[in-house]
């Protein structure tokens, strides 16, 4: 008899069913295979058929439509690179298909399935027609900056279009710290002499729990929270033309350091996201941005119901808008870590600018094969961002991962709760998800799926629907001195494209909205002596009948000084005499007398805190004619001089230099001089004889 084989039968038919059925979502089955294939088989070294799905086809020709629209735009004779893709990696074969047809090779790539050349323009189309080419792909121009993560997603034109920065929002941010002595993260206006912090609170979980007032110095031992600020919020201060600024550079920050460069644990997470729940009416926090997550080995560990995930899950409902990375253990399936996992936060996957996936951004599902749901959420450009470097004035530097992308989230949601207050963070994440787009979607999944979440997130879009399409007015101000004192007129500048301006209005911390005369061409005058000294932050709004403008803010120190003197009109001195006085306001950095029409001449400040509450002008009337004089005094805070103030004093008698006379003594001196003269007389005569 002969023999048959093993009868494997159902059984095997049944385990092979459950193979297939454990292959996780989206990975294709390697399959040996002998020679090229079409497009519904697998390559020749088995790799999956990438280009079959390829979002950037979008009409299946085999040519990327990024290079299509290249092609449109650009002279027949004009030479470009394109990206020639082979279903293998090209051979020595391959290479010399392309000498035979006089095609410039510019590079073979080593590791991917790439030759790059260099043909005219007009002759693109006819490299279809190579053997074993499957796509022709555009050589698109690559910057690694923040600017272009922005111009992606239209984060620019909405700065420029409708002036959106998410002013009057805060966003805590949970990391390692906060380097608030960076010039994009010192401040909102870039003004050193104004006061107007950017990071108006911070609490340290990991080092420093016990300091719960928020009032411990911000610091960052990382970098990598500070990295994170610059991207949510940034000013982009000390980058040229401000190039890297964030995407709200008008929020306020909460440092909330739960982080280091090692040891870092869960319950410091944990002890920091509740004092923010404790603070949250505090410092008015909206938003709370974790570029973190849990290091997990997969399984039941990332199914949501952790205690951070929980945690984070609760702090939805109180209110906060939850922002967290998707991970960076791409493209592994169910690599999303806690708290990521947590249902109700937006939780954030890597893109890079053109939208297509970064492959280590972490993938979903969550929970078990069997009961799962859809993670990340949504995707956002994580890749090559520049932005703040710590430990740095005005430095900046590249990062990527979702630890980028979750805050480049976090700022849009401010721009979104900037423009409508009472949005709920369960409406901020359907508004994100609902907006998001698909532009290059994993193979044979729809949206939302377990790579991209409901897509690459747009934010003009959004500004879009929120504003029915509408931009408000926009009010411009003049610079202004940091230091103002006395009577100041402000200037400024409206516009709206739905027509003439209305009004233009300023308010101070504690006033009424007040109008400004003018419209297009607008001014203020404003009396500072009705306001505390100190730092004040003035806001200008302007109306065209339908709407009013994003507040546009100033930051100024009023310092109005008042200066005396402790000698009454009409004082009398002779000889060796000083001038002396009291000032008071917020800051005095020098005293001037002048005598006459004389130079001014700085006073000594004699106070004991060296704040020139009193100071003393010494002089000496030796020079002055006797009668009349008058002595002006002014003081200076660093930009200018107070008014100055006169005082008429009495020069009586002439002294020798260096006698002081006292008033009353004049005839006796005078006397006893002729005496001594006399005196002096006679005994030179005595010697004479």
């Amino acid at each position: 008899m002969a023999w048959k084989g093993p009868n494997f039968g159902g059984t095997a038919i049944a385990l092979l069913l459950v193979a297939l059925m454990l292959v996780p979502s989206g990975m294709m089955i390697k399959m040996p295979v002998q020679g090229m294939t079409s497009d519904q088989g697998p390559t020749k070294d088995g790799t999956a058929r990438w280009w079959v799905h390829w979002s950037r086809d979008m009409d299946g020709n085999h040519i990327d439509s990024e290079l299509e629209h290249i092609l449109d735009t650009t002279e027949p004779s004009k030479s470009i690179r394109v990206l020639l893709d082979y279903g293998h990696r090209p051979g020595a074969r391959e290479l010399s298909a392309l000498e035979d047809r006089d095609i410039p090779i510019v590079y073979a790539c080593k590791y991917i399935d790439t030759v790059i050349v260099q043909v005219e323009a007009g002759q693109v189309y006819d490299l279809t027609s190579l053997p074993g080419v499957v796509m022709l792909e555009a050589d698109l121009q690559m910057e690694k900056t923040l600017d272009s993560a922005e111009k992606s997603v239209g984060v620019d034109v909405i700065h420029g279009n409708w002036s959106y920065n998410g002013d009057s929002v805060v966003i805590g941010i949970v990391d390692t710290g906060i380097d608030a002595k960076h010039m994009g993260l010192d401040d909102l206006d870039d003004v050193n002499e104004t006061y107007d912090p950017k990071v108006i609170a911070f609490y340290d979980a990991k080092n420093h729990p016990d300091v719960l007032d928020g009032s411990y110095p911000p610091y960052d031992d990382d970098g990598h929270g500070s990295h994170v600020s610059g991207i949510a919020s940034g000013t982009g201060a000390g980058s040229q033309n401000y190039k890297y600024v964030g995407v709200a550079p008008g929020t306020k920050l909460v440092g909330i350091k739960v982080l280091g460069a090692s040891d870092n644990s869960m319950s410091d997470a944990e002890r920091g996201l509740e004092w923010a729940r404790d603070n949250k009416d505090r410092y008015n926090i909206r938003i709370l941005s974790l570029s973190f997550g849990a290091i997990f080995t997969g399984g039941s560990s990332n199914d949501g119901t952790s205690s951070i995930s929980r945690l984070c899950d609760g702090l939805v409902e109180d209110g906060f808008v939850v922002v967290v990375a998707a991970g960076n253990s791409g493209p592994r399936r169910k690599t999303i870590a806690p708290p990521g996992d947590a249902k109700e936060v937006i939780t954030v996957g890597n893109v890079y600018d053109d939208h297509s996936l970064n492959p280590s951004s972490s993938r979903g599902p969550v929970g078990s094969w069997s009961d799962n749901y859809v993670k990340p959420d949504v995707c956002a450009p994580g890749t090559d961002i520049y932005s703040v470097q710590f430990n740095t004035v005005g430095n900046y530097t590249s990062m990527t991962g979702t630890s980028m992308s979750t805050p480049f989230v976090s700022g849009v949601v401010a721009l979104m709760l900037q423009i409508d207050g009472s949005l709920s963070p369960p409406k901020v994440k359907d508004m994100l998800s609902t907006t998001a787009g698909g532009e290059i979607m994993t193979p044979l999944e729809g949206s939302p799926n377990n790579d991209y979440g409901f897509g690459v997130i747009k934010p003009l879009d959004l500004v879009e629907n929120m504003t029915n399409g509408e931009k408000p007015p926009v009010v411009t101000v003049d610079p202004m001195e940091p230091l103002v004192r006395g009577k100041v007129r402000i200037t400024g500048y409206a516009h709206s494209d739905a027509g003439p301006i209305l009004a233009v209005e300023v308010e101070f911390p504690s006033g009424q909205w007040e109008g400004a005369v003018g419209d297009v061409n607008w001014e203020y005058d404003w009396d500072t002596t009705s306001v505390q000294n100190g730092n004040v932050e003035l806001r200008f709004r302007a109306y065209d009948g339908n709407l009013y403008s994003v507040v546009t803010r100033k930051y100024v120190t009023v310092n109005n000084i008042i200066i005396n003197t402790s000698l009454p009109q009409g004082a009398t001195f002779l000889g060796n005499s000083s001038l002396k006085g009291t000032t008071r306001g917020l800051v005095v950095k020098r005293v001037d007398v002048q005598i006459d029409a004389g130079s001014w001449n700085p006073a000594e400040d004699t106070s004991v805190n060296k704040d020139w509450s009193s100071w003393e002008y010494a002089f000496n009337t030796k020079n002055l004619k006797t009668g009349q004089h008058t002595f002006t005094v002014r003081a200076y805070d660093g930009y200018a001089y107070t008014q100055s103030k006169s005082y008429e004093f009495t020069v009586q008698g002439v002294t020798q230099p260096g006698l002081k006379v006292t008033p009353g003594f004049e005839l006796p001196l005078l006397v006893l001089a002729i005496a001594f003269v006399a005196l002096l007389g006679s005994r030179s005569r005595r010697r004479s004889v």
